[in-house]
């Protein structure tokens, strides 16, 4: 069983240590990529302090193809739009130009 167990951390452990987090920061740019999928995806410039994997040191995707894309895609845009303050998480996983998928995306209310 103690084997088991240590096998397990051993797998779940990489993947928690290479997703990055960026906090306390700002969606700077949105750029829609249409190429090479058929929906296309949205890098997101993210400006703020990143620990974690260094897929970019601030650029994230989305990829369109699917409704978790595109409510992130809403999320994130309401986000640029009213310049809040975002948290975002990503999945670990380098995907177009080196940019990092998103995992999570937290907006805080714009500061007034």
């Amino acid at each position: 069983m103690k084997k088991f167990i240590f096998v397990i951390l051993i797998v779940i452990f990489p993947v928690s240590v290479q997703a990055s987090k960026v906090t306390d920061a700002e969606i700077t740019r949105v750029h829609m990529y249409i190429n090479p999928t058929p929906n296309g995806g949205v890098f997101l410039t993210v400006v703020g302090d990143r620990t974690g994997n260094d897929c970019s040191n601030t650029e994230f995707f989305i990829d369109l193809n699917n409704e978790r894309g595109k409510l992130l895609y809403s999320h994130a845009l309401s986000a640029h739009h009213a310049r809040s303050q975002v948290n975002v998480t990503g999945t670990g996983v380098c995907s177009l130009h080196g940019a990092e998928t998103i995992k999570d995306l937290q907006v805080f209310r714009a500061s007034q």
